[in-house]
């Protein structure tokens, strides 16, 4: 259920702008990590960030009705899990995280210039699904814990 139906056009705008700010604060924060990858993957504490910047993304983008950067966030979110329950931070992991954070920032950008949203990478979402596969075993909807 979306928000949609709870709130005046009015504040549904308002929601909308804070939805856009807070998601490009956590987006900036994953192409950090990303941008500062070391040699196997960052460390739990980052990949914990990673997750919580992911999980907020997605729980925002669903309520306010968002639903391919909800879906999108979702697969990069259950994607960081499987990394946080073992699996490896191979190259292949990075590059569909930067894929997706690159999705995300135009679908960002899309909607604050008033454009529709790209249609949902179909191959990037399977990808993703893939690499989380092992956080699914795991309690992939689960957030991490906080430190």
């Amino acid at each position: 259920m979306t928000l949609e139906n709870s709130f005046s056009p009015e504040e549904m705008e308002v929601l909308r702008g804070i939805f856009l700010s807070s998601s490009n604060q956590c987006l900036d924060a994953m192409r950090g990590i990303l941008d500062a990858w070391p040699e196997g993957g960052p460390g739990e504490e980052r990949l914990k960030q990673f997750h919580r910047a992911a999980h907020s993304v997605k729980g925002a983008a669903m309520q306010i009705g968002y639903l391919p950067i909800g879906e999108l966030a979702r697969e990069l979110e259950r994607a960081v899990l499987a990394l946080l329950a073992g699996a490896p931070a191979d190259e292949s992991w990075r590059r569909a995280a930067e894929q997706a954070c690159a999705i995300l920032g135009d679908d960002l950008e899309a909607l604050r210039a008033g454009r529709e949203m790209s249609p949902p990478d179909q191959r990037l979402l399977r990808e993703l699904k893939r690499l989380g596969g092992a956080g699914a075993a795991q309690g992939a909807d689960r957030p991490a814990a906080e430190s």
